[in-house]
């Protein structure tokens, strides 16, 4: 009897054992089971988000594309314009290109620094970015190694007009891309009054500006720095010229290209005669994260020096 019973007290541990082995076991299945359930829930999503990263670098590839295939007509265009020896190393002999930085501070030129201080009027502006200037002068001098104080102001100038906005439509690249007219604002061109000082804030805030844009705001800033200036009408693009040490010299702000000669000088030139042009960064050809991105400036860029050195701009007229 008494072996009984010991044998029953052994038979119920053992069987509490191993049913609580038992438990432990399922318990252990059960959170390996949700375990890799939560795993493969995990790797299902990140299996989607990488089909959705896949579509998406597909449609930016199909944009790229696009965008390959904008230029290369571009290109063509140009190709047709200058003929086959449009790389021709002799034609482009007299070329001195200077590639000057902007700053270690691209902001010094970011138009954010006007809009923060809420300009209404010309005289307002003149005064923001004219503090701009004396803020960041002794900088820029070292920079760019220039002592002549009207020379370095115009170069300044230039610079932020030249970042104000960009240049024509980002998308309907073959309409009208101008501060008064564009695909934002296709109803205002008929706005009578189109000078800088009586629509500041209209021409601020605007993302998209084209060469009379550029060469307006210049014209406006120079003429109220008192340095004595004109505007070049060149075919199909204007820019401006400023009088400095003693001879007119050609800045566009547009391509962000100093011409050390005027560009009646240079189209008229012997095709030897060397002549120099300083080119300062372009906003424009930034593409991350940049609305002033535009796929076709650093075409254009490319084109202005091409007609400086094959000299197709006779037809040179000095608006007033």
């Amino acid at each position: 009897m008494i072996f009984c019973n010991k044998f029953n007290k052994l038979f119920l541990l053992i069987t509490f054992i191993l049913l609580l082995v038992s438990m432990i076991c399922t318990y252990f299945l059960y959170t390996k089971k949700m375990y890799y359930k939560q795993q493969l829930s995990m790797l299902n999503k990140k299996y989607n988000e990488a089909q959705e990263n896949a579509l998406l670098l597909n449609k930016k590839y199909n944009e790229a594309q696009e965008n390959a295939l904008l230029l290369n007509k571009k290109y063509e265009e140009v190709i047709l314009l200058y003929g086959k020896n449009l790389i021709g190393l002799n034609r482009l002999k007299p070329l001195r290109i200077e590639d000057l930085s902007l700053t270690h501070r691209p902001d010094i030129f970011n138009k954010k620094f006007i809009i923060k201080n809420h300009v209404k009027n010309g005289d307002q502006l003149y005064a923001v970015i004219i503090g701009q200037f004396n803020k960041n002068k002794l900088q820029l001098q070292q920079l760019w190694h220039i002592d002549n104080e009207k020379l370095l102001l115009t170069l300044f100038l230039m610079n932020v007009t030249n970042n104000l906005w960009g240049f024509g439509n980002p998308i309907k690249i073959n309409e009208t891309g101008c501060v008064f007219q564009n695909e934002n604002h296709p109803n205002t061109a008929m706005k009578s009054d189109k000078s800088v000082e009586h629509n500041v804030a209209f021409y601020i805030n605007s993302e998209i500006g084209c060469c009379q844009d550029y060469a307006l705001m210049l014209r406006f800033l120079l003429n109220k720095a008192k340095i004595k200036n004109r505007l070049v009408l060149n075919p199909g693009h204007i820019l401006n010229e400023a009088y400095i040490q003693g001879k007119w010299m050609a800045f566009d702000a547009t391509v962000n290209f100093w011409w050390h000669n005027s560009w009646g000088y240079i189209q008229n030139a012997p095709i030897d005669e060397p002549f120099s042009v300083s080119i300062f960064p372009h906003n424009g050809t930034i593409f991350k994260n940049n609305s002033q991105y535009r796929t076709f400036i650093g075409q254009f860029r490319t084109f202005m020096l091409l007609e400086a050195v094959y000299k197709t701009s006779k037809e040179i007229t000095y608006p007033t």
